[in-house]
């Protein structure tokens, strides 16, 4: 089952769910608007999100949608590729890269894994 496709009418659209965790050091930081931006490989942006952070680990989840057309009824997710993910809050920033890439499940159905740059994968079953 490929990404933003219902199995059945009666069920929920199959979406990729990934949890990102990120550290904020200062302690002045107390539910803040963090800016996150994905750029793909020739840094063009492909996504921006907002997330309220606080001081410690914070975590957010993003379903890797690019882009919905309500009217059409079609979902844009991440292509498989390298991209890089910007965390901007209070003027300071970190960036990271991470890839998107296909698996074939068994031959029955294309599957997209995500990795991060530490060899953590997450795979969609």
């Amino acid at each position: 089952m490929n990404w933003g496709q219902r199995p059945a009418p009666y069920r929920e659209i199959n979406e990729p769910s990934v949890e990102w965790m990120y550290w904020i050091g200062d302690e002045n930081i107390d539910d803040q608007e963090l800016t996150i931006t994905v750029k793909d490989k020739d840094g063009k942006v492909v996504k921006e999100l907002t997330d309220k952070a606080t001081y410690g680990f914070n975590t957010f989840n993003w379903n890797l949608l690019v882009e919905e057309n309500q009217e059409e009824k079609i979902r844009t997710y991440l292509s498989p590729g390298s991209y890089s993910i910007t965390y901007k809050i209070n003027g300071s920033t970190d960036e990271t890269t991470f890839n998107v890439t296909s698996r074939d499940n068994n031959g029955d159905s294309e599957q997209r894994v995500f990795s991060s740059p530490e060899g953590i994968e997450y795979e969609e079953y």
